[in-house]
């Protein structure tokens, strides 16, 4: 549930287009776009579902190829991103549905797509994806890699909001804040605690060395602007009101802990070869075939950031 909520969170944020490997999304878009174009037996108007689609960017690179002529279908759990789905791609049916029961019926799409968000459903997702491909259908995801780039890069933002976060940095700063607040409001000339200012100096010190040294990530921005943040409230204390001053620490520790969540829910889906394996058994169960599984790099001389699986369902004889 928790995890959940954390993803509903940032749909709801409306950050969803700052994921991580977002700086690669051209590349992406331009392999949906390629989908449909590079295969001369492709419907003309096929019924595409985007599944756990997010704000839609695989539905959008494939609507753009053919020109938005077909029927195009978002689904994901989480409202807020069926909401930024359809007002980013207007004309498609966008839905609130679980990857792993969708509403859809028996061999009912030309093209069932996923950009990393299948996975998060787990395996059986893949099963239900393949029940609904028609015979000439195809299935097509892009999927996070176990030990890959973007996984590298989920572990590296996870050290460092685990060290922001969970590092004593926002203890020590409400510590302070209450300290000074009390004083000020017994009409204390010095609303200063001289110690629980050294720890609170010690704990940002640590942090900011950390963000700091991290390669760039989104993480790290954000980081770096809440210790900026934090910095100004705390030099500024005695401008705010004690409620908006210690909310705003409550407020920022929810938003760390929910983008704490988030990147371990993406490395807790990635796939490894296994796993890979266990959707090849799952597709041909289902009469899928023409499998193919291919380590996807978004920057060269990097390590795969996601595995591209493909198959096919036969076409009627």
């Amino acid at each position: 549930m928790a995890e959940e909520q954390a993803w509903q969170e940032y749909w709801a944020g409306g950050d969803g287009g700052d994921a991580v490997g977002g700086p690669q999304r051209r590349k992406l878009a331009a392999h949906w776009a390629g989908l449909f174009t590079s295969k001369p037996d492709a419907p003309q108007h096929p019924l595409v579902v985007d599944i756990a689609a997010g704000r839609g960017a695989a539905l959008k690179g494939v609507m753009e190829a053919l020109a938005h002529r077909g029927r195009f279908l978002a689904l994901d759990f989480s409202p807020a991103a069926v909401r930024s789905a359809g007002a980013e791609l207007p004309g498609i049916i966008a839905a609130a549905a679980d990857a792993a029961r969708l509403p859809l019926a028996d061999h009912s799409v030309d093209a069932a797509i996923s950009q990393f968000g299948i996975e998060y459903a787990g395996l059986p997702a893949f099963s239900e994806a393949a029940r609904i491909v028609r015979p000439g259908g195809q299935f097509c995801s892009i999927s996070h890699y176990r030990g890959g780039a973007i996984d590298a890069e989920c572990a590296e933002n996870e050290r460092l909001l685990l060290l922001v976060g969970q590092g004593g940095l926002l203890s020590a700063a409400r510590a302070t804040l209450d300290a000074s607040f009390a004083a000020r409001s017994q009409g204390s000339a010095n609303p200063l605690d001289a110690r629980l200012e050294a720890v609170f100096a010690s704990a940002f010190v640590h942090a900011k060395k950390a963000v700091d040294d991290a390669p760039p990530s989104a993480a790290r921005a954000t980081l770096d602007r809440f210790l900026g943040d934090l910095m100004r409230l705390l030099a500024r204390r005695i401008a705010y009101e004690a409620k908006d001053a210690l909310g705003w620490i409550e407020g920022m520790k929810a938003s760390l802990d929910a983008y704490l969540r988030r990147m371990q829910s993406m490395r807790a889906s990635a796939l490894g070869a296994d796993e890979v394996a266990d959707v090849e058994r799952r597709f041909s169960a289902a009469g899928l075939g023409d499998f193919r599984a291919e380590p996807l790099r978004l920057e060269d001389n990097k390590a795969p950031a996601a595995w591209v699986i493909e198959a096919r369902r036969p076409p009627r004889a």
